[in-house]
């Protein structure tokens, strides 16, 4: 049934569900390469991913409006402040399921997930960008990192890092912040990552020690 990835060009595979998958056409090409990097992961990573992912936009509409109030009464930029909460799903993506590209694939299916909702509010397309982005950082971050996921500064940096990303390309992009607000956004993003980190750290220990992954 598995095919490597020269045959995965030329060749038509189906799948246990019964999907077909053609391959020489640039659609066939991409269907090919997100059949390879799911194969990574067994099938209890994905459903990890998935729930993951599902809490991590299903908490944004829940505190995105206290996270708002809280950050303009402190003249603070609200995606900065609440940044870390947000990302800590992420992180914990990342740690539990350390496997190159859990960041990435976390994204994505909270970008799909915001698109079918629509809840992407003024993001339009950029949604596919802003989400997945931030995972493919809390990859790169976590990979030196992956024998010592049970540290807190672990869970920091990854947090810190998707954060920052997030906070970057919604101020630089869709705001056009100047250079000094941007920076100052950052900051604050770092702080609330250092937050979102520890939070991340403290779920995944008890994860650990509870033994449910």
């Amino acid at each position: 049934m598995g095919m490597d990835g020269n045959d995965c060009a030329s060749r038509v595979w189906k799948g246990e569900n019964g999907l077909i998958m053609r391959s020489g056409a640039s659609n066939g090409r991409f269907h090919c390469e997100v059949f390879l990097m799911l194969r990574r992961f067994s099938t209890r990573e994905l459903i990890v991913i998935a729930i993951l992912a599902a809490m991590g936009v299903a908490v944004k509409p829940l505190v995105g409006p206290l996270i708002k109030t809280v950050s303009r009464s402190l003249m603070l930029p609200g995606g900065s402040l609440g940044g870390g909460f947000y990302m800590m799903w992420l992180t914990l993506a990342v740690t539990l399921v350390p496997r190159s590209g859990s960041g990435v694939l976390t994204g994505l299916v909270q970008a799909m997930a915001v698109f079918v909702l629509g809840w992407y509010g003024n993001h339009g397309a950029f949604t596919l960008v802003s989400y997945p982005l931030p995972g493919l950082v809390a990859d790169l971050c976590g990979f030196p990192f992956r024998k010592y996921l049970d540290c807190h500064f672990s869970h920091i940096l990854i947090c810190i890092g998707a954060n920052i990303t997030g906070t970057m390309l919604s101020g630089y992009v869709m705001m056009r912040l100047e250079w000094r607000p941007l920076l100052y956004a950052a900051g604050i993003s770092i702080l609330s990552a250092v937050i979102g980190g520890l939070l991340s750290w403290s779920i995944y220990r008890q994860i650990k020690i509870l033994r449910l992954i």
